[in-house]
């Protein structure tokens, strides 16, 4: 009887034991879950443009089929056309999807202004984006204008520079109305507006110089294109009414990489609370 009666406390306490053991496994899940939660809170605020229902992808425009600026402005504009009528889209854009990787390495220069030496030269991110891209984001103009749709291939090129780039190239001076061109023999482009910042590199270190070239102009920078959608609804659900846009137009061409920008978030959160 004595044996039986104290296996059962033993019984017991091992019980007690299992169950606090768990629930501080509960906790340290949920902290650990919170934190990854603020961390990417933190990666994603102050980086100068709004996170939430965005979705983004990446398409992968081959030379052979849209070889010039023409071609590729065409093909844009009606995939553009396409994603705009969605429904839950607000807004769709072209452009360098945020934040970017590495850093600023365009050279360009400024006219009026002596090329410096090697070493010496300032550089820049460089964009081509669509007209609705400043808005898709909520980059805000400072001063001046924003891309337009008026910027065509048939109209002088224009061009925006952030904040950073102005006031490192441009010290107490207006840059409105000053032309610029990336060091590959480009066409001059004209300032027409300066926005705010974007941390392109992520909140590791200052924002850096960016100009911002029309789409409609210059064409793809390179072959990779960012698709950026500011949605109504649940970002996720545009995933297969956006890739039916891109094969109405074109059947071979790839599109990838689509994701929302807080997607990771959401995920964290979710594990956390169930």
């Amino acid at each position: 009887s004595r044996s039986m009666s104290i296996g059962t406390r033993r019984r017991v306490w091992l019980n007690v034991l299992a169950g606090v053991q768990i629930a501080i496994a509960i906790v340290l899940l949920c902290g650990s879950g919170l934190m990854l939660r603020s961390f990417w809170n933190l990666r994603y605020r102050d980086l100068g443009f709004r996170t939430d229902h965005l979705l983004t992808a990446q398409l992968h425009l081959e030379k052979t089929k849209y070889p010039d600026p023409a071609a590729q402005s065409i093909f844009i504009g009606k995939l553009l056309d396409n994603m705009s009528v969605l429904p839950g889209i607000e807004t769709a854009a072209i452009g360098t999807l945020p934040p970017g990787d590495g850093h600023a390495t365009n050279g360009f220069g400024i006219e009026g202004r002596a090329p410096l030496r090697e070493g010496q030269k300032p550089v820049a991110r460089s964009y081509a984006i669509s007209s609705t891209y400043l808005n898709v984001l909520q980059i805000p103009v400072l001063k001046g204008r924003g891309i337009s749709s008026s910027d065509t291939g048939a109209t002088p090129r224009v061009a925006l520079v952030s904040e950073t780039f102005a006031r490192r190239n441009f010290a107490g001076q207006d840059p409105i109305g000053k032309r610029l061109h990336l060091e590959r023999d480009d066409p001059w482009s004209t300032i027409v507006g300066i926005v705010a910042d974007v941390k392109t590199a992520g909140l590791v270190g200052p924002p850096e110089s960016v100009i911002y070239f029309a789409y409609s102009q210059v064409g793809a920078m390179d072959e990779e294109v960012g698709i950026l959608l500011r949605t109504a609804i649940k970002p996720s659900y545009i995933d297969p009414e956006l890739r039916k846009s891109v094969a109405q137009l074109d059947l071979q061409q790839p599109i990838t990489e689509v994701q929302t920008m807080r997607s990771e978030e959401r995920r964290v959160g979710k594990e956390c609370r169930s």
